[in-house]
């Protein structure tokens, strides 16, 4: 090989080869830095997504569930356990046992209350169950169910979920006990 016979040709062949190799490298990186939440599936493990996907989903859904509740307590809770009776009753019709489920859930709204996404993690204490299986009965839930609040914003929030659901409704001695409390 003439080119690289004198040492003058090699010198530049290997500048360029390694411009190349630079900016390859360059190009693969930057693939890699623009990663989308599309890329996440709609249902999804805790942990399974760590990550820039996962905290680019939290920071488009950064407005919590109190929030757009205009930081009403009550009707946040009752509305999440609206939502997880809602999630129950998906699972009888699909014929999952959830009795005895404990799970960790994090929930993405879009702002017209259709589910976003759902991460979850069973507790320690829960009954076993497959992932798959898990996945499979939420992603049919995110498909079908429609949040009763919407926000200005995407929404989220992050809680637990036993079931099966057990809801207490106010009763009137409660609403005066909160009522009668001293205010700050």
């Amino acid at each position: 090989m003439k080119i690289l016979s004198n040492k003058k040709n090699y010198l530049k062949v290997k500048r360029i080869l390694a411009i190349f190799v630079c900016l390859f490298l360059l190009t693969v990186t930057k693939a890699t830095n623009t990663i989308k939440t599309d890329s996440l599936p709609t249902v999804f493990a805790l942990g399974q997504y760590d990550g820039q996907p996962f905290e680019k989903l939290k920071a488009e859904c950064e407005t919590q569930l109190l929030t757009v509740c205009r930081n009403d307590m009550q009707m946040a809770y009752y509305l999440w356990v609206h939502m997880l009776k809602h999630l129950e009753t998906h699972a009888t019709k699909s014929k999952f046992d959830m009795d005895g489920i404990k799970l960790w859930l994090y929930v993405f709204w879009n702002k017209d209350g259709s589910i976003k996404n759902i991460a979850f993690y069973p507790k320690p204490n829960s009954k076993n169950f497959k992932n798959e299986d898990m996945i499979a009965l939420l992603s049919g839930f995110s498909k079908t169910y429609k949040f009763p609040m919407t926000g200005d914003n995407s929404f989220s929030h992050y809680s637990t979920a036993n079931f099966p659901v057990m809801v207490e409704k106010p009763t009137e001695a409660n609403n005066n006990t909160n009522n009668n409390r001293k205010q700050d």
